[in-house]
């Protein structure tokens, strides 16, 4: 049942092509990051919704978990920009993720967990994710 959640999540609920590549390490990512925190598929299910309302530890370094796995960010929450661009102009043009970049780098927090789940908050509401 975890696995079926984890594919609806990655893969029929997102608006975003990705390659089928991308999908399945996405996969991967979020199944090691959900075994790492312990949050439940459903919640997972609710922040690619959008649906912030859960905002507590183990929310927020799922997200610095997934964005480490995906080479989003380093363990400290600090943001890689090439890496970013790259695997999020796969529809996009590259210079308006760039653009959403620009205007998410500077996401901060009190722990890299909480880094990591506004960077995220960001380009989720920029429509990036």
């Amino acid at each position: 049942m975890k696995v079926l959640i984890i594919i609806a999540v990655l893969g029929v609920a997102t608006a975003i092509p990705f390659t089928e590549e991308q999908l399945k390490k996405g996969q991967q990512y979020v199944k090691k990051c959900l075994d790492e925190t312990k949050i439940s598929p459903e919640t997972v299910g609710k922040l690619k919704a959008g649906d912030f309302s859960e905002d507590d530890e183990n929310v927020q370094c799922f997200a610095l978990c997934f964005f480490r796995e995906a080479q989003f960010t380093d363990a400290d929450g600090n943001q890689n920009k090439d890496v970013i661009i790259n695997k999020l102009s796969v529809d996009k043009d590259p210079k308006s993720v760039e653009a959403v970049y620009s205007k998410c780098k500077n996401e901060t927090g009190s722990t890299p967990c909480q880094k990591a789940f506004n960077a995220y908050k960001c380009y989720r509401t920029a429509g990036l994710f």
